[in-house]
């Protein structure tokens, strides 16, 4: 998680720094990150909260993916590699069967957001960029051996 910490840090420099001319929603984006960190450190959640977190994590950071992509993209990848070797493979090797669904839940839509950026800015640079970012940490879930008891939605 300290890796998500230093990178929601970076992506709050980046969106202070930016020159967008919606820098301030980019700085409230950026902050709202922030808060919603706490959510990403609990070890067991409810469906509201899981509820609350994908929806945070597919539609609020809209913004923040135009506006500050590079920083944006190795957050996620972040997020997506901390809760899927903290949350899901620890909820999968303790038999919590309804923690690993609410965690895969969330990391669907986190997905699900990133791909929702690509549909609206299919440039070079984005995909690049989404490349240089995510399929190191995808690479890793796909080809290794927890793959198959992932849920249909995670797998390559």
């Amino acid at each position: 998680m300290d890796d998500v910490v230093v990178l929601t840090k970076a992506l709050a420099v980046a969106a202070s720094k930016s020159r967008a001319k919606d820098r301030r929603h980019l700085v409230e984006a950026a902050e709202q990150v922030s808060t919603h960190l706490v959510l990403l450190k609990l070890s067991l959640i409810s469906e509201q909260v899981a509820e609350k977190l994908s929806s945070f994590l597919r539609t609020s950071l809209a913004n923040l993916y135009a506006g500050v992509t590079v920083p944006m993209l190795r957050l996620v990848s972040a997020i997506f590699e901390t809760l899927y070797h903290d949350r899901v493979l620890a909820a999968m090797g303790n038999g919590q069967d309804e923690q690993r669904v609410l965690w895969e839940s969330i990391l669907h839509a986190l997905l699900s957001g990133v791909l929702d950026y690509l549909d609206n800015n299919a440039t070079t640079e984005a995909k690049d960029a989404l490349g240089d970012a995510l399929i190191p940490v995808l690479g890793d879930l796909c080809f290794s051996l927890s793959a198959p008891k992932t849920s249909v939605d995670l797998r390559c």
